[in-house]
């Protein structure tokens, strides 16, 4: 399959679609990550597998995994679902780069090298 390559525009106009998209894998990331569920889920496990905590817990990696593949097919790599991180894949003079956008930016503003990451990030 062939990756999608974006302009400014064409990033920009993916916006409206990808916060609401971003805010929920953001909210599911969270939740996730919340270390005083993740306690109570070991202390259950130990006597019953996990039960209704378990299944709260799965339900919650697949709707992650569900939103990041809903924006994978748009073309977006999500990078940090927790931040709400994503690169489009484009070009900048005739080199494969990363439009670099994250959620509460108002406007695709920066990119980076293909290998560089966040830290790498200059103005557009």
């Amino acid at each position: 399959m062939t990756e999608r390559l974006f302009s400014r525009e064409e990033a920009n106009l993916l916006l409206p679609l990808l916060r609401p998209l971003l805010e929920r894998a953001r909210e599911v990331s969270a939740v996730l990550g919340d270390r005083g569920r993740q306690r109570r889920l070991r202390s259950v496990t130990v006597g019953n597998g996990g039960g209704e905590a378990a299944r709260e817990m799965m339900a919650d990696g697949d709707e992650l995994s569900r939103v990041v593949a809903e924006i994978g097919g748009l073309g977006v790599v999500v990078r940090d679902p927790s931040t709400g991180l994503v690169d489009f894949p484009a070009e900048r003079d005739g080199e494969p780069v990363y439009l670099c956008w994250r959620l509460g930016e108002d406007e695709v503003a920066h990119w980076h090298d293909r290998d560089s990451g966040f830290s790498g990030r200059k103005p557009l």
